[in-house]
């Protein structure tokens, strides 16, 4: 049976009691927070969300089971500020459960993830707000962003031309597949929140962020804000530090005779997603390519517009041959190379 969500209140001030609403409605924007074991940098991703200029928002923390001193951080925030509602898990229930929660308890028009170790600017809603009552045909509203390593010294800022506001569902899909997957910035973006409610949401598989913003480019345009108002922290306790040594995508250059050599995402990211999986042979990219392709065949377009995504598909796989062929052959060196018994798993 799947563990829920507890409500810690306390006297006067709760941390997870629902918000006043003021004149009788919701808040306009929800940010949900997912953490597990966040202590180092959560106070600061907080205290920059308090810093915003809009103030129509709810908070909601949705704590994975932390055993630092997360809890008790959330708890003073919570009681500190009426907006921040403060959830904890029982257990560990992996990261997808994790952010999928947050939008079942949001409330606002508007929604957006947080990590627990990104800043936002204080702007970054009004912005993206702006943008989004602005455009009603807008499905996502979004800002460039900037990197910081654990000591919040500037790596660099990504300045990227995206070209996801056109009309037509293909060149937003393409546009999405070559100027926006892989850069881990759009999904903390701020989406409509009837949108995103009707989605999938995070599933528990390796990818399932890049297959939800496919679901989200087929619905609408998604709008930028230029100006660099998120703050993306790069440190070793973080999602892509996972088991990254020697990984494929740092060795420059690949080609077909070292495709043996390379290094496939796996187990420990799996694991981030769904604590409860015990597959052994993961094929994340093969698994990225057929929820891809189902997501645009269940879509609600033109035949005619399918089959062209659905060809673009196909040149994706010829770009992403050695990482496909990867896969394939680790999931043999595993079978040939181990006496236990193997469990296959997409993703």
């Amino acid at each position: 049976m799947e563990t829920m969500l507890e409500e810690h209140d306390t006297q006067s001030l709760s941390m997870g009691r629902k918000t006043p609403l003021r004149g009788g409605r919701p808040p306009r924007v929800s940010i949900g927070i997912p953490v597990y074991n966040g202590e180092r940098y959560i106070s600061d991703t907080i205290d920059s969300i308090q810093a915003q200029t809009f103030r129509d928002f709810e908070l909601i923390i949705s704590d994975n089971a932390s055993t630092d001193g997360t809890a008790a951080i959330c708890r003073r925030y919570a009681a500190s500020d009426a907006r921040i509602r403060y959830f904890r898990n029982e257990r560990n229930v992996g990261a997808a459960k994790n952010f999928n929660r947050l939008v079942v308890c949001a409330r606002g028009e508007y929604f957006k993830w947080a990590a627990s170790d990104n800043l936002i600017e204080p702007t970054f809603l009004e912005r993206c707000v702006e943008l989004l009552d602005a455009r009603p045909d807008a499905v996502v509203a979004y800002t460039r962003c900037k990197q910081i390593n654990e000591f919040d010294g500037t790596i660099r800022t990504i300045d990227t031309d995206r070209d996801l506001e056109s009309a037509d569902v293909f060149d937003r899909l393409r546009s999405l597949f070559l100027q926006v997957i892989g850069m881990q910035d759009t999904i903390w973006g701020l989406v409509r929140a009837g949108v995103l409610q009707k989605t999938r949401l995070i599933r528990s598989f390796v990818g399932a962020d890049d297959c939800l913003l496919i679901e989200l480019i087929l619905q609408g345009p998604w709008v930028e804000v230029p100006e660099h108002l998120l703050v993306l922290r790069i440190h070793p306790g973080g999602y892509h530090a996972i088991d990254r040594e020697g990984a494929w995508w740092k060795q420059g250059e690949v080609h077909f005779k070292d495709f043996m050599h390379i290094r496939v995402e796996g187990v420990k990211q799996a694991r981030w997603y769904d604590p409860e999986n015990t597959a052994s042979i993961y094929f994340p990219y093969w698994r990225r390519l057929r929820e891809y392709s189902m997501l645009i065949m269940r879509s609600g377009h033109h035949l005619k517009t399918k089959l062209r995504m659905m060809w673009f598909l196909c040149h994706l796989v010829s770009w992403r041959r050695i990482m496909l062929a990867a896969e394939i052959w680790n999931g043999f060196r595993y079978i040939f190379h181990t006496e236990q018994v193997t469990k296959f798993h997409g993703g």
